[in-house]
Formats: C-alpha cells, sequence, structure tokens
C-alpha cells in the first residue's frame, strides 16, 4: 500500500481542491493526470443521451482510491464524466511528465504506488468484465423466452439467484384483490419455489419473510406507471460489494421490462375479452 503522507509531501505531487458537483474532467476531455482522493468521494458517470444532459453514476471513489491510471501509457480521450460528490481534496501527479522522475527519486514509494495501482487496476477489470457477462447472460435468457408467464419469470429469478450468489431470493407481487398487501409468490428456498405468503404492502418484517437479522440483503422496488408492483429481495451471509450492487441493479432493470411486458400483455388480454 502506498504512503499517503509521504506523496502529500513529494514535490513531484501537487494538491487540488473541488467543490460539491465541480467537474474534474468530463467524457471526450485528454488528461494525462493520475488523481489520488486525499479525502472524501468523487463520482464516476457516464453519459446516457447524445445530447450529454444526463448521466448515470457508474461508482464513486472515496480517500485512497484514484482514477486516471491509465494516462501513465496512454493519452486517449476520458470514456467518463468524474465530479465531486463532495468537496473533495486530491493529489495530482502528471503521469506522463512527472512519474518517471518520481520513480527516479523515490524507488521503494514508486513501487509501492504502482503495485496498488496494478491491483486496483485488475479488480475493476475483473469488476467489469463480470457486470458485462452477468448482464449479457440475463438479457439472452430472455431473449430465448418462448412465452412471458411466471413459469419462465421464474428461471430468470433462478439465473439472477445463481449470478448473484446469494442464499436465497425472494420475489413478492402485489395482490391484485387487496393493493395493500403483497403476496410472496417465489421463494428459492423451497424445493417447488412457488409460495403464496401474503403480507402488509409497507409494514412487513424481514422476520416474517424468513430473513434473520445476520443476513445481508439487497431489495429493489419495480414499478409501473408509479405504481410499485413488484419487489426483489436476495439475501446472503457474506456482504455484497458495490460491483455487485451495480450487476444486481441492472438485472433487475432487465427483469422489470420483462415483468412490464406481462403486465401489459395481461391487460391487453383483459380488454380484448371485455369486448367479446
Amino acid at each position: 500500500m502506498f504512503d499517503m503522507n509521504f506523496l502529500t509531501s513529494s514535490p513531484h505531487f501537487t494538491t487540488k481542491k473541488l467543490a460539491a458537483k465541480e467537474v474534474l474532467f468530463d467524457e471526450w476531455d485528454i488528461d494525462t493526470n493520475i488523481y489520488i482522493v486525499i479525502n472524501w468521494i468523487l463520482s464516476i458517470e457516464k453519459y446516457t443521451t447524445p445530447e450529454r444532459t444526463d448521466t448515470k453514476i457508474l461508482a464513486t471513489l472515496k480517500t485512497e482510491n484514484f482514477v486516471g491510471e491509465w494516462g501513465l501509457n496512454w493519452d486517449f480521450k476520458k470514456e467518463v464524466k468524474i465530479l465531486a460528490e463532495t468537496d473533495v481534496n486530491l493529489l495530482v501527479i502528471d503521469a506522463q511528465k512527472w512519474f518517471t522522475s518520481f520513480m527516479e527519486d523515490n524507488p521503494e514509494h514508486a513501487k509501492n504506488l504502482l503495485s496498488t495501482i496494478i491491483s486496483v487496476t485488475n479488480r475493476r477489470l475483473s469488476d467489469a468484465n463480470k457486470y458485462i457477462t452477468s448482464v449479457y447472460q440475463i438479457n439472452k435468457n430472455i431473449r430465448e423466452l418462448v412465452d412471458v408467464n411466471f413459469k419462465e419469470i421464474f428461471k430468470i429469478l433462478d439465473s439472477i439467484n445463481n449470478i448473484m450468489e446469494s442464499d436465497f431470493l425472494l420475489f413478492l407481487e402485489v395482490n391484485p384483490v387487496m393493493k395493500e398487501y403483497l403476496t410472496l409468490k417465489y421463494d428459492s428456498r423451497k424445493s417447488w419455489k412457488m409460495a403464496d405468503t401474503i403480507v402488509e404492502k409497507w409494514n412487513y418484517t424481514l422476520e416474517e419473510i424468513g430473513i434473520q437479522w445476520d443476513f445481508k440483503i439487497l431489495t429493489k422496488e419495480i414499478t409501473l406507471w408509479k405504481e410499485s408492483l413488484w419487489n426483489i429481495i436476495i439475501a446472503r451471509k457474506s456482504r455484497f460489494s458495490e460491483n455487485e450492487k451495480r450487476i444486481f441493479l441492472a438485472l433487475i432493470s432487465s427483469l422489470s421490462w420483462l415483468l412490464k411486458q406481462k403486465k401489459v400483455l395481461e391487460e391487453e388480454r383483459d380488454r380484448e375479452f371485455g369486448r367479446r
């Protein structure tokens, strides 16, 4: 691990302050600096519209994390936007101008810093690969569905449970008759996986659906036309990494499309039945 105090005092590094929401660099900028977060938080974002009006948060960088390591070898345009989520203090070194002299003057500290950069970069690449392959797998499974029904949706839930390596997954749907209640329709802990437990929509406890206090959970509500209709919960004993949380949200986004398609088809069927 690199020595933050030493780097702060090194003449090869400078400090930079950003106010909350201030941009460090934008997508398509060329910037060969390596930035190390002294304290507080940076946000990594990606534009989601050609007009560059909206962005999606990909990750956050906290104290002693860094960004810009590719500047050691390349000066291509940035693929993300980095801005301060809070007021941020940074250490800055121009990777192509000053890193070589920093290595010559401080070989041990440079070795520790490079070792950290290599380790973290490898982890980021591994996380990105897992994200891409997980989302691809679910979308492939959805494309191959022969029908949009609960039997097929439960297969997708099985896949999500396996990808997330969770101990179990629960799927709850708003009761069609009693809107203030949810029905637990899928429980991966059961041999048949189908369930019919009914709980209050907003007031149920995790214990009511069998989740003990020592489990870590991720949960996501899915809405249709601003109405909350479904809830997905995954649980396991070990904690979920930040990358796993991103993967979970991406998988649920794909599942959300499938559930909405099912709902629309059901409503079209009901309207057609009503006209007969």
